[in-house]
Parts: structure tokens; C-alpha cells; sequence
């Protein structure tokens, strides 16, 4: 199908349709000087038909078709800054007209959903890849009676297919160190020991790659038990909810105060990782029990997760009852000192409802107090504070 438009478009060369309904209504097309564009369908009317000309290169093309970018940020993002809005004639006769528009004259009603990704059939995604295609996760998890997990890295490099050996094998690892700590009790410090039992059963294997910039899928060791999952689905469950999460800013901090601190700081660095490297992510999973989650990463989302975890601080609170020897009390500062039955000393503020109290030092004493603790959640930094709210002489 070759068709031609005014210029400065001129003929056009259909090169593959995505969306047909009555007709073509989402493809791409490319003129004789090389050009490629996306085409939208906006919007009919009795008299013409609206579309969107999107002027993109192969590679952001690629991005496209594998799902990286959706129809929405082709428009909104679009290389050059500008579309070509066509408007045509209903009935096919009449003048086509075309016009530049800046993307920032674009309104809400003009553009597609913001899940408006293309789903292409398997197959080749290009026929000069040395990359295979990526087959279907969920049929894939399936047969196999194993997770499956796809990551795609897509970077700014000229190379749509290759990718730093250095960006590969860290995200790798990261996504390992994940999985491996995700189980681990939810505790504000302490030492995380990952011992030989739960690495084996942790363990993700790489069994191929593909085109998507570049893919590589992982599959879990283990196989499914009587209930259709395997030791790994619901580790990788929460870190396909930690993923999405981070798109959400919100959200993202609710996720991270249930997970322990050891998984939040492998994920701060897997972010920066992506940052600094200038990679965007997707991720898809799927189980054998046919579960599936698919997440996206753009750079704006990695770079402002990463400023929101840098400034996060955990803070837990609780009352403990200590017994021991109250040595010393400032009434001008509101401050005690005890020392307790085990030699701990503890200091800090005297509350309220006790600062016009009595106090004779040193004194025998049971003493409730309110002990504060904020972590910070990358460095596992703690600042422990305490506050004397009851006590009584012995």
C-alpha cells in the first residue's frame, strides 16, 4: 500500500500496521528520502479523519514495536518536538491538509491512552538482529513449570542490540541479590546471611536473549510445587510490585517500609546503576501458574525514585521497662541519666507530665521509657533517642 501526502511528507511507503479497524488506523510508513513516521489516528468527523504524523527513527521506531514506548509518548515525546497533523478529506475527495504541531500545543483529547502500547504476534522484531524474538512469557512459564523473568535494557547507545558487559552483569546480580533477600524478616538493621541452602533455592538462570533493545530472559531453578508455584514466584511477585511501585513516589515509600533494609539498599543501587548508565528498564514475569506483571522504567521515574529513597528515613517507636540506678537529672534541660541492671546507659529527655517531679539522685529506680530509633534506610545509619514517661522508686 503506497499513498502520497503534500509535502514537505510526499509519497509514503506502508512498512507495517499495528492497528486496523475499518482501514489502517495506527502504522508506520516511510518516504523516499528514508524518513519513517508512526501514524495515529486522532479523530473523524462526517467531513475528515485527524492523524498524526510522528517523524522517528529506526531505533525509537524498534521501541515502539517492542513495547518499550507507548503510541502516547511517541507523540508527547516526540524526537524532533513537533507531529504532522493530516486532516483528510472523509470521502477521499478534497484537499488533504498538513500542518506542524508542537507537541506542547497538543491537548489531552488529541492523544491515545496511556497504556496504548503496540502488541505485535511473535516473530522477528528485526530481520537484521543477530537476536532472536521474544516468545510468549506466559505459555513459556507453562511448559516449563518455572518463573520466567524478561528483563529489557534499552540504552542510549548507537547499537539498538548490544549493551555494556559492565551494565549487563550488574543488573544481574542486582536483580539476584533481590530475590535472594526479598524472604527476609522486615527489621530496620542487623546483619542479613544468605546461607548455602536458601542460594540454591534461590537461584535464576539465564537461558537466552533477544531483541527488545536488549533482552535477556531468566528462568527460576526450581520447578513448581502441588500448588503451581515455585520457591521463587512470590519473591518475584514482590519484586515485579517493587518495580511498578516506582512509578508512584507514594507508593513506592509504602513498599519499601515492608521490605528489609538489606533489598532496599540493592535496589537503590540497581537504580543508580540504570541512572548513571542511562538505561530504561522493562521487566515481565510470569509464573507457571500463569500469574504475570509487566513493568516499565523510564529515566524520569529511576531518577526521581532515587531522590525520594535517599531521603527516606524509617523511625519505629516502643516502650520498654528497664530497671536500674537514675544518676543524674538536669531540671533545667528536662534531661536524665539512668544506668541500668546491665550496666546500659541510657540518656535523653524527661516527658511532661514528669518535669515537675522531685527527683533525689542517685535512686533505685523501675523506669518506662519511650525508645525512638531513626534508620536511615540506605547507609542503616540509626539515631536512637529516649524519653523518660514513668517512674517509680524501689
Amino acid at each position: 500500500m503506497d499513498y502520497r501526502l503534500p509535502t514537505p511528507i510526499g509519497d509514503l511507503k506502508v512498512l507495517e500496521v499495528f492497528e486496523y479497524i475499518d482501514g489502517p488506523k495506527v502504522f508506520s510508513c516511510e518516504n523516499p528520502e528514508g524518513q519513517v513516521f508512526v501514524t495515529n489516528w486522532i479523530d473523524t468527523t462526517p467531513q475528515s479523519d485527524t492523524w498524526f504524523y510522528v517523524p522517528v527513527s529506526k531505533k525509537r521506531l524498534n521501541q515502539i514495536r517492542t513495547g518499550f514506548i507507548s503510541l502516547r509518548e511517541c507523540i508527547v515525546n516526540a524526537e524532533e518536538g513537533y507531529v504532522w497533523e493530516v486532516i483528510t478529506p472523509a470521502k477521499g475527495t478534497g484537499a488533504v491538509l498538513v500542518k506542524k504541531r508542537l507537541v506542547q500545543t497538543i491537548i489531552e483529547d488529541e492523544l491515545p491512552d496511556i497504556d496504548s502500547y503496540v502488541e505485535l504476534p511473535d516473530k522477528e522484531i528485526d530481520d537484521l538482529s543477530l537476536l532472536p524474538a521474544k516468545t510468549e512469557i506466559i505459555r513459556s512459564a507453562r511448559l516449563a513449570r518455572r518463573d520466567v523473568l524478561d528483563l529489557s535494557l534499552n540504552t542510549n547507545s548507537s547499537h539498538e542490540h548490544e549493551i555494556d558487559a559492565y551494565v549487563l552483569g550488574s543488573a544481574l546480580l542486582y536483580t539476584q541479590d533481590m530475590v535472594n533477600f526479598i524472604p527476609f524478616q522486615n527489621k530496620a538493621t542487623g546483619r542479613y546471611k544468605l546461607g548455602k541452602e536458601r542460594s540454591e533455592r534461590s537461584k535464576l538462570k539465564a537461558v537466552g536473549f533477544y531483541a527488545a533493545s536488549f533482552g535477556v530472559r531468566l528462568e527460576s531453578e526450581a520447578q513448581t510445587d502441588l500448588f503451581g508455584d515455585t520457591v521463587l514466584s512470590g519473591a518475584l511477585e514482590t519484586f515485579m510490585n517493587l518495580l511498578d511501585s516506582t512509578k508512584d513516589i507514594k507508593e513506592l515509600k509504602q513498599k519499601i517500609n515492608n521490605l528489609n533494609l538489606k533489598v532496599i539498599q540493592i535496589y537503590y543501587e540497581f537504580l543508580k546503576l540504570l541512572d548513571n548508565e542511562n538505561v530504561e528498564l522493562i521487566a515481565e514475569w510470569a509464573s507457571p501458574n500463569e500469574k504475570h506483571m509487566v513493568s516499565r522504567l523510564n529515566k524520569e521515574n529511576i531518577s526521581t525514585a532515587i531522590r525520594a529513597i535517599n531521603e527516606e528515613v524509617r523511625i519505629e517507636e516502643h516502650q520498654i521497662t528497664v530497671k536500674g540506678e537514675l544518676v543524674g537529672i538536669n531540671v533545667k534541660r528536662n534531661k536524665f541519666n539512668l544506668i541500668t541492671e546491665n550496666d546500659e546507659h541510657i540518656y535523653g529527655l524527661i516527658a511532661e507530665s514528669l518535669r515537675n517531679t522531685k527527683f533525689t539522685v542517685p535512686l533505685q529506680v523501675e523506669a518506662n521509657i519511650r525508645e525512638r530509633t531513626e534508620a536511615n534506610l540506605l547507609t542503616g545509619k540509626e539515631t536512637v533517642t529516649y524519653m523518660l514517661i514513668g517512674i517509680n522508686a524501689l
